[in-house]
């Protein structure tokens, strides 16, 4: 059987939210599955378990915060896709081991669009969101003290933060432009909207999936 149709026949409980970081991606798959029962997947949560397991991380696992922030934007775009792309089979693995019911609604940035596409079987199951470059300069020093942590084990922190901004920005570029080649849907992110808002235009889009959802629990 086709790859792509066995994760369509498999995976098709799952609603899928992509997008970069500070898109506020996370806070809306929790708004969801409160409100419809659904089983959250969060891939950074797996990510932590995944990448002893992968070689693409090998070099994260032997460079100093300092060293990686230091490479050339190129570089680092290049290696965070590789890792993504070879962490979707044990995303895939995850997915298939968790239990059909309830649905599932995975989250994160390891969803790439060309990943996702062939295994949909509506364009409607799933979105990304991508914050715009000035909301998620603004945003990411709020995520926590964990940010400044890494970037005070740098030798130059406004240098560190600037190529870590500039990575993820230039990924979210990348993101965008395969969602609008494969017809899929996009949603922009400035910080104008509240989260619980851009929550209820992904739950319009869902909403074929999970009213059905509702009349089973009902």
């Amino acid at each position: 059987m086709n790859e792509d149709i066995r994760n369509v026949q498999q995976l098709g409980h799952v609603l899928w939210i992509g997008g970069t970081p500070c898109s506020g991606k996370t806070s809306i798959a929790r708004l969801l599955a409160e409100t419809y029962q659904l089983q959250i997947y969060h891939c950074d949560e797996a990510f932590e378990t995944h990448k002893l397991h992968m070689s693409a991380t090998r070099k994260l696992l032997t460079i100093s915060w300092d060293e990686l922030w230091m490479q050339p934007i190129d570089t680092l775009v290049a290696d965070v896709f590789a890792i993504y792309r070879e962490e979707f089979q044990l995303i895939m693995d995850d997915l298939r081991a968790l239990p059909p019911w309830p649905p599932i609604l995975a989250e994160g940035m390891a969803l790439l669009p060309d990943l996702i596409a062939p295994m949909l079987a509506s364009p409607d199951r799933a979105v990304w969101v991508i914050p715009t470059p000035d909301f998620q300069r603004e945003r990411y020093p709020l995520r926590g003290a964990w940010v400044q942590d890494i970037l005070q084990q740098c030798a130059d922190p406004s240098q560190a933060f600037r190529n870590w901004m500039n990575r993820d920005i230039a990924s979210a570029r990348i993101i965008t432009a395969a969602t609008v080649a494969r017809g899929l849907r996009m949603i922009e992110v400035d910080g104008q909207q509240p989260i619980a808002g851009i929550a209820t235009l992904i739950e319009d889009q869902f909403r074929p999936f999970l009213h059905r959802i509702i009349r089973i629990i009902q």
